[in-house]
């Protein structure tokens, strides 16, 4: 049983069994910009926050723009007046018809001034999503930069540095069972090609850790394993 099973059936103190996957190298990314630009454009959720935002700004200046006509209603309305008493004393009564038509008055903000802040509220928005995507466009580069450098050491490493390494090492070796060498030479042999393994496994690491990166530049893993 697993550690957070454990937790979610009232065993916090249980024995945490669980198998740990062994180490796998990451697969090479690749690193066009264009393309991981364009997705982190589409994928981030603030940017898509921005431009609801920004949309709903253009609605309110188009209201704006329409006030006060779009507030005004026309219509028909009737109205009683009294005609004095008759005869019998009954008041008498007469009706009269006639256009109605109801506006709002702007006694605080002119129809001009709120249009004004409704272009304002649209400009800031506007600015709000520039900036937004040229830090998402900035975060994508970054990320690129550093993966494509660490794939690219860790390539030279796997494809020139070890195999020189081991190489020299089968060489030192060679040497030293023909009794030419002594073994200080073999051991130093060894220590180089042990210091290029390590070299690869940070190497791995860095790569890996680039990868993260990017994976949250563009939007989630989801976004990301999405791309080729």
């Amino acid at each position: 049983m697993s550690c957070s099973h454990s937790f979610l059936v009232g065993e916090p103190s249980g024995a945490a069994e669980w198998l740990l996957e062994p180490w796998s190298q990451p697969p090479p990314v690749p690193t066009d910009e264009a393309v991981w630009v364009a997705a982190a454009l589409s994928s981030r959720p603030e940017l898509a926050a921005l431009e609801w935002e920004l949309k709903a700004r253009w609605e309110e200046e188009g209201l704006a723009s329409a006030l006060p006509f779009d507030l005004t209603s026309v219509g028909v309305e009737a109205e009683r007046e009294s005609d004095g008493v008759d005869a019998s004393g009954d008041e008498k009564e007469r009706w009269s018809v006639g256009p109605k038509v109801q506006a709002p008055l702007a006694i605080f903000v002119t129809p001009e001034e709120r249009l004004d802040q409704a272009r304002a509220h649209t400009a800031e928005a506007a600015h709000a999503l520039t900036a937004a995507r040229r830090a998402v466009v900035e975060d994508v580069r970054c990320a690129l930069v550093t993966l494509q450098s660490a794939q690219e050491n860790l390539r030279r490493v796997e494809s020139e540095l070890i195999p020189m390494q081991e190489r020299r090492q089968a060489e030192v070796e060679e040497v030293y069972q023909a009794g030419q060498i002594d073994l200080t030479a073999m051991l130093m042999a060894e220590e180089a090609l042990g210091r290029a393994q390590e070299t690869r496994l940070e190497l791995e690491r860095e790569v890996s850790a680039a990868q993260f990166r990017l994976q949250r530049a563009v939007g989630g893993p989801a976004r990301f394993r999405a791309l080729p």
